[in-house]
């Protein structure tokens, strides 16, 4: 599990440095999900985000995830390699788990799990594609939307890449 910190005072003051070197632009939430590191950019409190790919998650992998969560202390995590059918969410212990998968086929499936910290920001969420999940949270000054995508990979068949 791979994660980091970041505060918008931190996000702010290091956008200043460069004020003068281009036109200044719009500032919006910012989530970079490059590779398996997180960071939220705007928030006032700090929120520790991250992204685990559990090869494969079972049902009775979900108390080895909440323990992690807590042992490296993460509010929002990003699960793929889910081996759930269906789609919803679901309240267990101090965590609240949303989660896409397949209808019969046991694989390729998604699920954010969020913290008692946070599970109260919580406005909403898409639980529409099997392969991708959105979880949208009220902060300020800007809310933020969480995202966890599984791609297929580059020997997967020409039509489950599309």
């Amino acid at each position: 599990v791979h994660a980091q910190y970041a505060i918008g005072q931190e996000w702010r003051n290091n956008s200043r440095k460069n004020e003068g070197m281009e036109p200044k632009q719009k500032r919006h939430p910012v989530m970079d999900v490059t590779g398996d590191r997180s960071k939220v950019l705007c928030c006032k409190e700090k929120y520790c985000i991250g992204t685990w790919n559990v090869r494969p998650m079972n049902h009775g992998k979900l108390e080895v995830v909440k323990q992690e969560m807590a042992r490296v202390n993460i509010d929002i995590l990003g699960i793929s390699e889910l081996k759930w059918t269906g789609m919803g969410e679901f309240n267990s212990d101090d965590h609240y788990i949303y989660y896409c998968g397949q209808e019969s086929l046991r694989r390729n499936g998604v699920a954010l799990t969020v913290s008692k910290r946070v599970e109260n920001a919580v406005l909403g969420c898409n639980l529409k594609i099997n392969r991708m999940i959105s979880v949208h949270f009220q902060d300020k000054p800007f809310n933020i939307t969480a995202i966890q995508v599984y791609a297929s990979t580059s020997n997967a068949e020409e039509a489950e890449v599309e």
